[in-house]
């Protein structure tokens, strides 16, 4: 955008399909995946970061899940690297319906590619959800402190962030009430529900 700006341009959103080749073999893959086997409405989540303080409540996770569910029929596939999936496995445990892990089985092509074929996408301020907007999935976006360089891009996306792009030093530091915290499973379901026609 700086660029553009002293150029006295204006940037263009250039759709995935125009930037990747991307091959009907390509999606093959997800054929072998359970969890795209569904008519459900997938709804790709993304719960870890390694900084603590991008991390939201498991509780609150579970929380907002159990309200999505309740409304209609969805499927819940996490994504992540490996080793990111303690957290998940203690909020799968807690539900009382079914949801699906891609944690550490996907490159980050696969990733892309089960992204552009999902409906959306819930997660923290993270890899991933940049890759969801690289596939246009509607997203909503969790966001703890920091400065806000990755914005979604389209305007449709939501972005729940309570730190008002300050708290930078809570990156990098634990603190005891870091910004993400103030974040309820109310507000982000409410951003949810705003992406739903």
């Amino acid at each position: 955008e700086v660029t553009f700006e002293m150029l006295q341009g204006t940037p263009r959103t250039i759709p995935a399909a125009q930037i990747l080749r991307i091959e009907d073999a390509d999606y093959n893959f997800l054929s072998s995946l359970d969890a795209f086997q569904t008519s459900q409405k997938k709804i790709i989540i993304h719960t870890h970061c390694h900084w603590p303080a991008r991390r939201w409540a498991t509780a609150k996770w579970i929380t907002l899940l159990q309200k999505i569910h309740a409304d209609g029929n969805v499927r819940f596939i996490f994504v992540g690297a490996k080793g990111e999936d303690a957290q998940y496995k203690e909020i799968a445990s807690r539900l009382n319906f079914k949801t699906y892990s891609l944690i550490g089985e996907t490159n980050l092509w696969e990733l892309f590619l089960a992204l552009y074929k999902a409906d959306y996408f819930i997660g923290i301020d993270s890899g991933p959800h940049n890759v969801a907007h690289l596939a246009d999935t509607p997203s909503v976006v969790i966001f703890g402190p920091g400065p806000r360089m990755y914005t979604p891009p389209n305007p449709r996306d939501k972005v729940v962030d309570k730190s008002r792009g300050r708290g930078l030093f809570q990156m990098f530091f634990r603190t005891k009430h870091p910004f993400i915290d103030d974040v309820e499973a109310r507000e982000v379901y409410e951003a949810f529900k705003s992406l739903v026609p």
